[in-house]
């Protein structure tokens, strides 16, 4: 395969990772703002179940959490990297309007993390495109 073609893979490759992180930067943390936005009342939760999952600096932890809203048990599930005990008492956010659309601030990544990641994703993929597409362009 000629180096024209490599070159035009490569200026691909570079745009799809940039689309993957304008994905990130742009709609996910907009994701996780709204659902923050929309989690205006708080109830007081207890983590009844703590698992790990992997082991060693890939370790991460399977939490359930219940919590009461007007005399209904509810419960939320999410892995996380950040570890916390069975029993302890952590404050859950939720939608007044749906109950099980909630968020754990003990739990809960920032939107400014997918933002940054996202961007730098953006960047590489936008630098590595436009790298390819000179390279691609001195071929001709």
């Amino acid at each position: 395969m000629t180096e024209k073609k490599y070159a035009i893979r490569r200026v691909v490759f570079g745009l799809i990772i940039m689309a993957v992180g304008l994905f990130f930067a742009l709609f996910w943390a907009d994701k996780t703002n709204g659902t923050k936005s929309s989690c205006t009342e708080t109830v007081s939760g207890t983590v009844t179940s703590v698992s790990q999952i992997g082991s060693g600096e890939d370790k991460s932890y399977r939490i359930e959490i219940e919590y009461i809203i007007n005399g209904e048990k509810h419960s939320y599930s999410r892995t996380s990297s950040k570890y916390l005990d069975e029993g302890e008492s952590v404050t859950v956010h939720y939608d007044p309007d749906d109950h099980n659309t909630v968020y754990v601030d003990k739990l809960s990544t920032s939107p400014f993390m997918f933002r940054l990641v996202g961007g730098v994703f953006a960047l590489v993929g936008l630098w590595n495109a436009v790298i390819n597409f000179i390279a691609f362009k001195k071929e001709k």
